[in-house]
């Protein structure tokens, strides 16, 4: 019946608007706004989330088209020399595999690099190898600190682990050469 979609507010038969007193018609009245306007608020909520993920998937397939070879072909080679140098190691780092945008904000991974290893130093012979490394961002944390800080995950590691040569702990400052 096409009549119940033409009552006035309050009233859920069409008697109701004969027996029923108006202010209670008035009484539902806040209720209906809220209803509606909560309704409104779940729509707009979900048309937001669904605005975000879309925007986060263009980045992360933008990121992986353009941004990984350009990574892997201008920043990596700079990156494994700066990272020799730091830690008087032999590096070899592998390509960016993927990269996800996302993870600037912390949710979830940032990248994967891979494979990875680090050569023996010149005080000690230890050395590691990985399948890939993944990097994050740990947001939280780097907001306590003032600093980044980085969640890092290594895949199929694999030490060598040797002693300082000569008579030297394990530990860098006590090392003579």
């Amino acid at each position: 019946m096409q009549l119940h979609s033409r009552l006035p507010l309050g009233a859920s038969t069409p008697l109701d608007v004969f027996t029923k007193p108006p202010y209670l018609a008035t009484a539902c009245f806040p209720a209906a706004l809220w209803e509606a306007q909560r309704q409104w608020l779940q729509h707009a909520l979900a048309r937001a989330a669904l605005t975000l993920a879309l925007l986060a998937a263009a980045a992360t397939a933008a990121a992986n088209v353009w941004g990984v070879p350009a990574i892997n072909r201008r920043l990596m080679p700079q990156v494994q020399a700066a990272a020799a140098a730091a830690l008087q190691r032999e590096v070899q780092l592998g390509a960016v595999r993927w990269l996800a945008p996302t993870g600037l904000a912390g949710v979830g991974p940032l990248a994967s690099v891979g494979p990875v290893a680090l050569g023996p130093s010149p005080v000690e012979g230890s050395s590691l190898s990985a399948r890939h490394v993944t990097l994050g961002l740990d947001p939280l944390h780097s907001a306590l600190q003032r600093r980044l800080v980085f969640d890092v995950r290594v895949d199929g590691a694999q030490v060598g682990v040797r002693p300082c040569r000569g008579r030297c702990s394990w530990r860098q400052e006590r090392c003579h050469v």
